[in-house]
């Protein structure tokens, strides 16, 4: 059959290619409408459970999308000096003139609360930068570091680091029903809106570097990380892509010795990787952070398709072979290798559908798309090229002393070979599990990322940074008022309070108890609740009246008072850990004030929760993965016995390679739980190559299977350790993204690709020769 295939591809040569550019042109004429999308929102689909509960919170309550600035003296051992609290008061009005903003919340403008008389008196903390005694700076870090809504929140506990707090309203993000139009308007419109947020606030960072040099300013907040990814993404294209077309050039160069050669490949790879970005813009999807490295990932696997074909063929052409003939025999060795080798990494690709993440998805279809298309333009497309303009080939002499060596080494020692792999195999099986899962978005950048060392720094100075927020709902208009109802919110805060990490809480409670304790000549003993629901109403009202335009309760409480928010800000924790404290509270707030559907939510808390569903749904596509590429080779290879022996040699390597990662990195995000499944797919070119050239040794050739062992050695030893170098490269450069999703990625699939060689050089030998002896 691939004789007479490749006798037919041949022969039609000129027609494919016509169609093949053909073909390809239609699709690129997709990319017209491609389109980016880099707001976090893009890792989750439109009814996730934790983003609708997050989507819900926000439409309740003020909007958390934000600015933060984080100041902390680089000398001074508090901020409660009078040019520290001066210039806190300095930045805050500045920070109003944030784009989009609609609320600032600094320690100089907190509303605090004090009675005077029978009046309740609210207003800023600081009034006017006017000159501060000791005793008025003393007073003044008293009130701040006892204040439960800005202790360990916007003040840290010991004085020294603040931040300021600048809400915005973002334009909207696209709902699932809109247009194609509707959806790129809108997100160029919230995308531009957050880069003038951002860029706000790196002008103002570098303005107060400027004038206050004392002071230490960082950014964090969720504009500035959309901002990053957004960053990110287009330095990935921009550097990596470039960068790998250039390694393959000089590795094609080193390789085939043919200009013309590195061109007919690259002319594979291109139309590869324009037909699938161009099928992503036909099907209306969004290119994003994660799937931008797809070209990348397509340009690293398609030219292996064309190193294969082209390598037989220019050692045909040196044999003193015509070109037809030449390129005939090339395609009847490679067709069954490269169709299979193509499809399971597809079918690798595909199986991160299972992914609850749609960029996962979407990176998933791209590649293996472009996978297939590069095999297709590989067989259809390449051999016109090669046909038409490489008539000739210098002889090649072959220097296989270190392949010979290596098999002779192998034949001899089979056991021992076999004894390291298995040595090897349980030592980094055993170091699995000390990997963590870790889908905390600020650990999705390197450490040198601006906002990654804003994050870092946080955690040492005011490192609360993370939240979960629970609403408490009464079910009625006004029943907030009701002191029931607020005892249990003050059980729930208080319950939060002694768990592991958590920092500080926040809730309406501590407003209404500071409000009574005000009216009661600020006693101690009197910062509590009232338990009257028309005095907590009237406390409400006074204290709304006295508010400012901007600073109003509802970051605390709903518009029509029939819910409120509790917000536990957490210190660095892992994903673990954060996701059992949101299910301990949970289940308190459902056993002890019996509401319904009380989890908590927060950007946190949607992709902790996104990383542990991912973990599962890749489990699933690691076994669809394992079950699609041995039924693959079972029946390309007609074997059983080849067929389970490629199992093995496919299966464990990816499983070496997260041992390994446990034994040094130990993180695990959304992006390291996809490899198997994508590996696994990829690593099959090894081992079904040296298989086939081992059947081939021992069908057309008879020989032993010692020969058979020492000629695959010989005649594909050496192009499997080019395409693993290839491979190995590609995905090597993902490493330099400061997206740690991508980097992670591309580190452990190199890891992977690297472990399955070598796996394969000492595991494969002796499998054959021990389980061949009866020939085929």
């Amino acid at each position: 059959m691939e004789n007479t295939l490749a006798l037919w591809l041949v022969k039609h040569r000129n027609y494919l290619a016509l169609a093949s550019v053909l073909l390809t042109l239609a699709l690129a004429l997709g990319a017209k409408n491609l389109y980016l999308n880099t707001n976090y929102n893009v890792f989750f689909d439109a009814d996730d459970a934790q983003m609708v509960a997050h989507e819900q919170q926000q439409s309740e309550f003020t909007k958390t999308d934000n600015l933060v600035l984080l100041l902390t003296p680089k000398d001074a051992p508090t901020i409660f000096t009078e040019a520290g609290l001066h210039a806190v008061f300095d930045i805050t009005e500045r920070a109003w003139s944030t784009p989009f903003a609609i609320r600032v919340d600094s320690l100089t403008n907190f509303q605090h609360s004090y009675a005077e008389n029978d009046d309740l008196v609210v207003a800023d903390l600081l009034l006017e930068p006017e000159p501060l005694s000791q005793s008025d700076l003393e007073r003044l870090q008293n009130i701040a570091t006892n204040e439960p809504r800005l202790r360990n929140r916007i003040i840290a506990a010991d004085g020294k680091s603040t931040l300021i707090n600048v809400s915005v309203e973002l334009p909207a993000y696209p709902h699932a029903s809109a247009s194609h139009s509707e959806r790129v308007n809108m997100l160029l419109a919230r995308d531009t809106a957050i880069r003038d947020v951002v860029a706000y606030g790196e002008a103002l960072q570098q303005a107060l570097s400027a004038d206050y040099p004392e002071l230490s300013v960082h950014l964090l907040g969720e504009t500035v990380i959309n901002q990053r990814l957004a960053d990110a993404s287009d330095r990935d294209a921009a550097s990596l892509i470039p960068v790998m077309f250039l390694v393959i050039v000089i590795i094609l160069g080193i390789l085939l010795r043919s200009a013309v050669s590195i061109v007919a490949a690259l002319g594979v790879i291109l139309f590869a990787i324009v037909a699938s970005i161009g099928l992503n813009g036909w099907l209306g999807a969004a290119m994003n952070m994660v799937n931008m490295v797809a070209p990348i990932i397509i340009l690293t696997i398609a030219v292996c398709d064309s190193v294969h074909v082209l390598a037989n063929y220019l050692d045909q052409l040196s044999q003193g072979d015509e070109p037809e003939q030449a390129m005939h025999h090339s395609l009847r060795i490679n067709l069954q290798p490269v169709f299979i080798t193509s499809l399971t990494t597809a079918v690798g690709f595909l199986t991160l559908n299972f992914s609850p993440s749609p960029p996962f998805r979407d990176l998933g279809s791209l590649c293996a798309f472009g996978v297939m298309y590069a095999m297709l333009m590989t067989i259809t497309l390449l051999p016109a090229i090669a046909v038409k303009f490489i008539r000739s080939a210098k002889p090649v002499t072959r220097k296989d002393r270190t392949l010979t060596r290596a098999s002779n080494w192998i034949i001899q020692h089979q056991t021992l070979a076999l004894g390291i792999a298995t040595v090897t195999t349980v030592v980094c099986l055993a170091f699995i599990p000390q990997n963590e899962i870790d889908d905390d978005p600020a650990r999705y950048f390197k450490t040198h990322n601006p906002y990654r060392m804003a994050v870092d720094f946080s955690q040492t100075s005011l490192p609360g940074i993370n939240d979960i927020n629970f609403t408490l709902d009464c079910g009625t208009p006004d029943c907030i008022y009701q002191p029931e109802f607020l005892h249990g919110a003050d059980k729930f805060a208080s319950w939060l309070r002694t768990q592991d990490n958590v920092e500080t809480v926040i809730s309406y409670v501590e407003v209404i108890k500071k409000i009574n304790a005000n009216f009661h000549d600020d006693q101690s003993d009197q910062f509590k609740l009232p338990e009257d629901s028309a005095q907590i109403a009237q406390y409400n009202l006074l204290y709304e009246l006295s508010l400012p335009y901007g600073l109003d309760l509802n970051t605390l409480t709903n518009m029509d008072k029939s819910a409120i928010k509790v917000a536990a800000f957490v210190r660095q924790t892992s994903t673990g850990n954060f996701l059992e404290l949101e299910s301990a509270a949970a289940d308190w707030l459902t056993q002890d004030l019996q509401l319904s559907a009380p989890r908590g939510s927060s950007i946190r808390m949607m992709f902790s929760s996104l990383g542990e569903e991912n973990i599962r749904g890749m489990i699933w596509g690691a076994l669809f993965a394992l079950l699609g590429v041995t039924l693959t080779i079972l029946a390309s290879l007609r074997s059983l016995r080849y067929g389970l022996i490629s199992l093995v040699a496919n299966s464990f390597p990816a499983l070496i390679a997260i041992g390994i990662w446990g034994m040094t990195i130990a993180h695990v995000n959304m992006a390291v739980a996809a490899v198997f499944s994508i590996t696994l797919g990829i690593i099959v070119d090894d081992s079904v190559h040296f298989i086939s050239k081992y059947r081939y040794a021992r069908l057309h050739k008879n020989y032993t299977p010692e020969d058979a062992i020492d000629y695959t050695m010989r005649n594909v030893g050496g192009a499997l350790f080019v395409t693993t170098l290839v491979l190995t490269i590609g995905f090597g450069l993902l490493c330099f993204s400061d997206f740690n999703l991508n980097a992670y990625l591309g580190g452990l699939t190199a890891l992977t690709v690297v472990v399955a060689l070598v796996f394969d050089y000492l595991v494969l030998p002796p499998l054959l020769i021990k389980f061949d002896k009866q020939g085929t």
